[in-house]
């Protein structure tokens, strides 16, 4: 098999991290792969050709501290004319090649939009779009939160994010209207899109997240806790449950001594809440910031329990990362990872439910400290059973060869 990939990859963590995995994994399986990859021209190459692997790279000159970059919006919005540029100049350079040497498809993780791809027709590959959000499910909490929002933003930045994220959802259902197969991250993330986009049931597919089993293990794991920690990692942005893990760390007030909150991740571009911990009880709980993707591992070993209060979460990587450590898990219902997490090192409760949340944590502590060594093996097995990486891709792969070839190969000569 061969594919074009579009997409972030990286050694930074989170989507591109993930991407960087499924990357290795794929070669592992003997798939082709060529990565398109458009980056800025300070940023080195996140990953060297090796066999299977032949990049192909468009470097723009955008830079921080521009004049089109001083400010969020500024920067948010050349960032974009900036990619979108180069994913027309890349996706030029890709029809060039499946022209040359016809790909099985093209796999995009993370943006939805298709640009160029999505309008040639029968001159591209069959299409694979793997979107980690979408505008439409950003857009409603963005929304629903804004009285919470504009305590810590700028109302003219907050509605200039409310109007990109209106237009974007407009537009996604058009771009993913053009693509072969949608692929989500969660049985719940696909029904969002269904819902939200029209796009058929018959089009969609639920590929999880994998986890590096290896890195993201219980070894090593530090001695008990005292206190015992609890960790929020996420950005500390719209529709994370922040609010959430702030009256937490008051209603856990007389556990002061006993236990620890730690908040880890920074602000986007486009939602700031990060003034908003500063009303964390200081007792109980701290704001760490960001905390480099190398030290997340250890981290997560010596760590009691990972709180994810989202109310929205098409997948949540930090959580098959975290059982993957055998740290136990406190989700909410709207987790789309928490669908395929099940045993006594998890507890689950309603989104929005600040009662079921104190409720489901304090729950977890006295298990915790029943049979801690039984709750961290029921963990790891839960994570090699839902978030292997190998399984993961075998059925990407699976998936991509079920769409066969949409066409012989195109000529541009008609």
């Amino acid at each position: 098999m061969r594919i074009a990939w579009t997409g972030p990859v990286g050694n930074i963590g989170g989507v591109p991290g993930m991407g960087m995995l499924m990357l290795r994994e794929l070669l592992r399986q003997n798939v082709q792969v060529d990565l398109y990859l458009a980056t800025d021209a300070t940023v080195p190459p996140p990953i060297e050709p090796m066999p299977g692997l032949r990049i192909v790279m468009r470097r723009s000159r955008w830079q921080w501290g521009r004049w089109y970059s001083r400010t969020k919006p500024r920067a948010l919005f050349s960032s974009l004319a900036v990619r979108s540029l180069s994913s027309m100049v890349l996706s030029v350079r890709l029809l060039i090649e499946h022209r040359r040497d016809p790909y099985d498809a093209v796999y995009q993780l993370s943006q939805t939009e298709l640009f160029l791809l999505g309008r040639v027709g029968r001159l591209a590959p069959p299409i694979v779009v793997h979107p980690c959000t979408h505008a439409a499910g950003e857009l409603r909490w963005h929304r629903a939160e804004q009285a919470y929002a504009l305590r810590s933003e700028r109302r003219s930045v907050h509605l200039v994010m409310r109007t990109l994220l209106t237009v974007r959802s407009r537009l996604q259902p058009q771009e993913l209207a053009h693509a072969d197969l949608v692929v989500g991250l969660s049985d719940r993330f696909v029904e969002l899109v269904h819902q939200d986009y029209r796009v058929p049931r018959e089009r969609l597919r639920v590929v999880r997240t994998p986890v590096d089993l290896e890195r993201f293990s219980p070894n090593g794991r530090a001695g008990e806790a005292d206190p015992r920690t609890l960790l929020f990692i996420s950005r500390i942005s719209v529709r994370k449950g922040v609010e959430q893990i702030v009256e937490l760390s008051h209603r856990l007030a007389d556990l002061s001594g006993s236990v620890r909150l730690l908040v880890i991740g920074g602000a986007t571009m486009w939602s700031d809440y990060s003034a908003h911990l500063a009303d964390l009880h200081p007792e109980v709980a701290e704001y760490v910031g960001h905390v480099p993707s190398e030290e997340l591992p250890a981290l997560m070993r010596s760590a009691t329990m990972l709180l994810v209060p989202s109310h929205y979460e098409p997948g949540s990587i930090a959580t098959g990362e975290a059982l993957a450590c055998g740290l136990p898990v406190v989700l909410s219902d709207e987790v789309g990872n928490g669908e395929v997490v099940t045993g006594p090192h998890v507890r689950i409760h309603r989104a929005g439910d600040l009662d079921g949340l104190e409720q489901a944590v304090r729950s977890l502590l006295r298990s915790v400290e029943g049979d801690e060594a039984a709750l961290r093996t029921a963990a790891r097995a839960n994570a090699e059973a839902e978030f292997a990486a190998s399984a993961v891709i075998a059925r990407l792969i699976e998936l991509i060869a079920s769409l066969g070839p949409r066409h012989a190969a195109p000529s541009f000569a008609g």
